[in-house]
């Protein structure tokens, strides 16, 4: 077997292991498909985002938009202060080529929103002095008598909103930069009550080693361009420490408090009115964040490839999330262009030409024959199929008529010995002479 034929065998053995017959007999269950902006049909449910993800359509000169593969993409997006990034519930690390990617699209004036509640999102959120504690946060300010989901004031465009969240965790800034010499500017969009904490042991109570006062829960982050020289003004990036506020179920507004039983101002233990909320609650809240990045329109991007995807799509999405990292950096992908084009020039060196298909010999090269053929045994060959021929045409019979005829019977209709001889004798040897004569005779037989 060629070593072509054997290199393509083991790519295609490869192939189907990889794609198909490894996903079949990987462990473990299907991933539970939650936090997605274009779930499908049937794995609609309450966890997804595919009614924010409508009510961000409809808004005026929005268009919307989905990543599957990487984010690595957004290096190539034209208008970095009309693009919108969201990423809700990181369930898969960004790696170092991504995040440094997202980096240079909020220095161009990108506008970048994650919320996440496991902590996955710190590779990128650590790059600007922020860290997702991962615990759950608990406040005193909960909705009714359930405190897994804690209230939380948020202002914005000078609006204040209440947000009900639901097992949040916390954010911590540990950058004490000077806010006029340091590299970034912050600002504070929501945050709990004096009596918030994050449970880091998961005890449900405040211990030394938990954080507590005043927990930030949505962090804006944004380059001080007078330090950063590079940077363009307008790029922000916001961090939330829920993923809730964007889910179906909890896209409430404050009427719909009310209307579950939940009043204006609560008892003594708890620090909210209602009446002070004139932007609204969550749906209010993730609407004004919209206009709040992008007040003239844009182009808002759901990046999809954060959650893990089923056993068969898993390691095809993996190869293009590969493939997009490395033809992102020009200097990979130079030098995948480089590996590519030796392979292929040791594969046409080791190639062999194929042999002329337009003719069966070259016809500019000579090759000589190894015998000449007899002429004349070709020239009586071919005037016994005249013969033949002839007497077919002068008696009107068939090709399976003339077969059917009897060499007694063919004589018969000749009648002429020298030419009834050619037909008989196959044998017979003929000079050149005596071809010339039968060439004449049958030129004139039966013309009389």
């Amino acid at each position: 077997m060629k070593l072509q034929r054997i290199l393509a065998l083991v790519l295609l053995v490869g192939l189907l292991l990889g794609y198909i017959v490894g996903p079949l007999f990987s462990f473990g269950k299907e991933p539970t498909v939650r936090l997605n902006a274009f779930p499908a049909e049937d794995q609609k449910n309450w966890e997804q985002l595919d009614q924010y993800q409508q009510l961000v359509g409809g808004m005026n000169d929005i268009e919307v938009l989905s990543i599957v593969g990487s984010p690595t993409i957004l290096r190539d997006v034209k208008e970095p202060s009309g693009t919108l990034y969201i990423a809700v519930g990181i369930e898969k690390k960004y790696r170092a080529a991504e995040v440094s990617i997202i980096q240079d699209f909020v220095k161009k004036g990108g506008k970048v929103i994650v919320a996440d509640d496991g902590g996955y999102a710190d590779d990128l959120s650590n790059k600007y002095g922020v860290t997702f504690y991962g615990g759950t946060m608990w406040d005193k300010n909960y909705y009714l008598n359930n405190a897994s989901f804690p209230m939380a004031p948020a202002t914005l465009f000078l609006n204040k909103y209440w947000l009900v969240m639901s097992e949040p965790t916390g954010l911590a800034n540990q950058s004490y930069e000077d806010p006029e010499k340091g590299e970034f500017q912050y600002l504070m969009i929501s945050n709990g009550s004096v009596d918030s904490y994050v449970d880091r042991n998961n005890n449900k109570e405040v211990d030394p080693a938990d954080a507590h006062e005043n927990i930030p829960l949505i962090l804006q982050v944004s380059y001080n361009t007078k330090v950063v020289k590079d940077a363009v003004t307008g790029g922000k990036i916001i961090f939330i420490a829920d993923t809730s506020i964007f889910t179906d179920d909890m896209l409430i507004s404050i009427d719909q408090l009310e209307q579950m039983g939940f009043t204006p101002l609560l008892d003594n233990n708890k620090n909210i009115n209602l009446t002070e909320a004139r932007g609204g609650s969550n749906r209010q809240f993730v609407v004004a964040l919209i206009n709040y990045l992008l007040p003239t329109g844009g182009t808002v991007v759901f990046d999809e490839s954060r959650h893990p995807q089923s056993k068969y799509t898993a390691a095809v999405y993996d190869s293009l999330t590969t493939l997009t990292i490395l033809t992102s950096n020009p200097l990979e992908a130079s030098l995948l262009s480089v590996g590519i084009l030796l392979i292929l020039g040791v594969v046409v060196l080791r190639a062999r030409d194929k042999e002329s298909w337009i003719h069966r010999f070259d016809i500019s090269s000579v090759h000589r024959r190894a015998f000449l053929p007899d002429t004349r045994a070709v020239q009586v060959d071919h005037l016994r199929r005249a013969l033949l021929q002839k007497l077919r045409m002068l008696n009107s019979l068939s090709v399976e008529e003339l077969n059917a005829l009897s060499p007694a019977q063919k004589t018969n209709m000749i009648k002429d010995v020298a030419l009834n001889e050619l037909l008989m004798s196959t044998d017979r040897v003929y000079t050149p002479e005596e071809v010339r004569v039968l060439t004449q005779k049958l030129r004139a037989w039966g013309k009389a």
